[in-house]
Formats: structure tokens, sequence, C-alpha cells
């Protein structure tokens, strides 16, 4: 019989699967996530700075409120459940995808994301600040009020995206957009320049 994994600080968990378990609160500092599936497990408010995660799959969870920052996600999958408010400042997501995910307020804030894809996730008032995009996609998310001034760009490909209030336009040159996200970018651009849009049919006539 397979040994329960142990949490804690610089722990390594591998080769695991657990199922509803309720971590939150906890530290996990260090700690070392190896081809894990979790399922319905909450990380609430989890200090998990400088963990390191590789083939992991995340399925309904709840990251809300927990703390990333310098963590390392290679080949991780995040399907369902909130992650509302998680702080990923600094660190580094390679080919990973979120699918379906709570993402509103998340700090990506000076992250690293390379070979990303976001589909269907709520990213409402998202922070990517100082970010570098590498090979990036959103799909069908919400970013309405997110702050896309990133770094860099290359590889970036917005798809059917809410993006209306969005911050950082003038940094997105070589963006890839879907025609049906253009007017709300355009109306985001254009209030970063201090313009304002109205119909002036009859101003100043008379």
């Amino acid at each position: 019989m397979r040994a329960e994994p142990s949490f804690g600080d610089r722990a390594l968990v591998e080769d695991a699967r657990v199922a509803h378990l309720d971590l939150s609160e906890q530290r996990l500092i260090d700690t070392r996530f190896d081809r894990c599936v979790f399922d319905q497990v909450a990380l609430t408010a989890c200090d998990l700075r400088g963990s390191q995660w590789c083939d992991v799959q995340l399925v309904d969870g709840e990251l809300s409120g927990a703390v990333l920052s310098e963590s390392e996600l290679v080949r991780v999958e995040i399907s369902g459940g909130r992650a509302a408010g998680v702080v990923f400042l600094e660190g580094t997501l390679r080919h990973a995808r979120f699918r379906d995910v709570r993402l509103d307020s998340a700090i990506f804030h000076g992250a690293t994301l390379e070979h990303c894809v976001f589909e269907r996730c709520n990213l409402v008032d998202a922070d990517f600040v100082d970010a570098t995009f590498d090979g990036v996609e959103f799909v069908d998310c919400d970013l309405r009020a997110a702050d896309l001034g990133v770094t860099k760009c290359t590889r970036l490909f917005l798809m059917h995206c809410d993006l209306e209030g969005v911050k950082g336009v003038a940094r997105l040159r070589g963006a890839t957009i879907t025609s049906d996200s253009i007017l709300p970018l355009a109306m985001s651009a254009f209030a970063g320049l201090g313009l304002e849009i109205d119909d002036l049919d009859d101003a100043g006539s008379g």
C-alpha cells in the first residue's frame, strides 16, 4: 500500500493521488510536487513560496489567496475550481494550462509565462504587470480591467476574450487578436491616451 504523502515545508510529494483534502493556510514553502493528481484539494491561503510543480493536475481545487511567489510550475494543468487572488509574483510557468478557473484578481506581477494556455477563465482585474509572455494564449477569457502591462510580449494570442477596460494595451505590440476583441481593446487604448469617445453631433453649433 502506498504511504500517504506528507505535507510541509521542503517536503517532496511525488506520484501521489490525493482527493478531498483540506490543506488550507498551511506552510508548504519550497515543497516539490512531482507527478501528482489533486482532486478537490483545498490550498486556500497556503504559503507555497518557492514551491516546484512538475507534471501535476489540480481538478476542482481551491487556491484562493494562496501565495506561490517565486514558484515554478512545469507541465501543470489546473481545471475548474477557484484561485481568486492567487499570487504568482515573479513565478515561472512553463507549459501550464488553466481551464475554467476563477482567477479574478490573480497576481502574475513579474512572472514568466512560456507556452501557457488560459481557457474560459475569469481573469477580471488580474495583474500581469512586468510579466513576460512567450507563446501565451487566452481563449474565451474574461479579462475585464486586467493589467496587461507586460515587459515582453512574444507570440501572445487573445481569442474571443472580453477586454473591456484592459490596461497596458501599449505593451501588447505583436499580439494576435480576434476581430470580436478589437473594439473593446481599442476603447481601452483610447482611454489610456486620455481620449474620450462621444457623439458630438451638434457640439459647438448655433
